[in-house]
């Protein structure tokens, strides 16, 4: 089971509609896609999802501000490099004692 307790086929189905979702289905479709990602692989709860907003204001401005940029971005102001994210949750899980440090 996945962290939003559904099964990896469910998971695939789900993230598929939502990556076809466009102007047709929706006046948001990007904002869709991302809401869903987020609870899907996250399992985040409607005020943890919203609790983005929060983070909005006090982000970096990003480097090009086309469209209002990536909404994670680096301390440069770029979109966040690949890898960051999944660095930054080892980091965490190893400061709370979740993980041990690496040898």
């Amino acid at each position: 089971m996945t962290p939003a307790g559904l099964d990896p086929r469910q998971i695939a189905v789900l993230l598929t509609a939502f990556d076809e979702r466009g102007p047709r289905s929706s006046p948001h479709p990007h904002q869709d896609r991302a809401c869903g990602y987020l609870q899907l692989g996250l399992a985040l709860r409607a005020g943890g999802l919203l609790a983005v907003n929060a983070y909005l204001p006090r982000r970096r401005p990003p480097g090009d501000s086309t469209y209002g940029g990536p909404l994670f971005t680096s301390r440069t102001g770029i979109k966040m490099p690949h890898r960051c994210p999944h660095d930054l949750l080892r980091a965490v899980a190893v400061a709370s004692g979740l993980l041990s440090p690496p040898v």
